[in-house]
């Protein structure tokens, strides 16, 4: 029986996203969350042909494809996110091909959409976890999974140094950026223990996890604050206090701005390179992230 577990009081909103920051993070997406997503699906949760797949927190649908192409049309794969304007781009990019294999449907990690049903083979959490109550996605999680079924997640570790967080907090810690709060529009991300615990507590069983290594890499500065801004639903740079008057919002926006150009230039500073594998991208980075799977007894 699936039980509780604790998730901390988180400071965003979701509401901020719209259809230019879907279509940012669709493209941000392919290389980066696509990336960590099919680590964890396919090394680690071992989709197979067949298989029936449920997606949490998919986005605008990158790797739901990449599972698709691996299920084939004896399987099937849903995916859903709280994000309208995510799904309507993943609904676009449904071909002929995938229309009998892949779903988008509205709806919150935390409340499964009934459309959904039970009974999948696996269960994927890529890169959402941190944005959730973990104690009702999980146990959402546990409930449409078949017996045996595997829940897998990838997330960035509460516990390790990371690069653009640690940038935004020394920006925002200068006495000019007092207005705003480095903390605020950050979600709890949980370490390691933690999430192991966490599924344990949900009733997961054989549980591993894994940190691994990921070189990142991005156009230049501009092109990496746009990624974060879309990635974070426009919550990395915070707005300041809740209770600012109306006559005081264009001064926040405006202070938002100069923080803005601020971190374009400490990451153009720290982490350009000369040449990269990839093409024309000239900001790189290592990023480590936790993977953690299990499965229901």
């Amino acid at each position: 029986m699936a039980q509780n577990v604790k998730s901390g009081d988180q400071k965003f909103s979701l509401a901020r996203n719209d259809l230019k920051m879907a279509h940012i993070y669709d493209v941000g997406s392919k290389d980066i969350q696509t990336v960590m997503g099919r680590y964890v699906a396919i090394e680690k949760m071992k989709i197979a042909l067949g298989d029936r797949v449920i997606d949490f927190g998919c986005g605008p649908g990158n790797l739901d494809f990449d599972i698709a192409d691996i299920v084939g049309e004896e399987g099937y794969v849903f995916g859903f996110d709280p994000l309208p304007d995510c799904i309507d781009v993943a609904r676009r990019k449904v071909t002929e091909k995938y229309v009998k294999i892949v779903r988008f449907e509205l709806g919150k990690a935390e409340d499964v959409p009934k459309s959904a049903g039970t009974n999948y083979d696996h269960a994927v959490m890529s890169c959402m976890i941190h944005w959730t109550r973990r104690d009702e996605a999980l146990d959402q999680g546990f409930m449409v999974l078949g017996k045996g079924g595997c829940v897998g997640i990838s997330a960035l570790p509460g516990d390790v140094v990371n690069p653009w967080r640690e940038i935004k907090k020394r920006v925002l810690s200068q006495r000019s950026y007092w207005q705003l709060d480095s903390e605020q529009g950050l979600p709890h991300h949980p370490t390691e223990i933690e999430l192991k615990s966490d599924l344990a507590k949900v009733g997961f069983i054989d549980i591993q996890s894994e940190v691994k290594t990921h070189h990142l890499a991005w156009a230049d500065a501009e092109a990496l604050m746009q990624w974060l801004e879309a990635s974070t639903f426009d919550n990395f740079i915070p707005r300041g206090p809740k209770n600012t008057p109306e006559n005081g919002l264009a001064e926040i926006e405006a202070l938002r701005q100069v923080a803005r150009e601020a971190m374009k230039g400490v990451f153009e500073k720290e982490y350009r390179v000369d040449k990269t594998d990839e093409n024309d991208k000239r900001i790189a980075m290592d990023m480590k992230v936790l993977y953690v799977w299990g499965y229901k007894g």
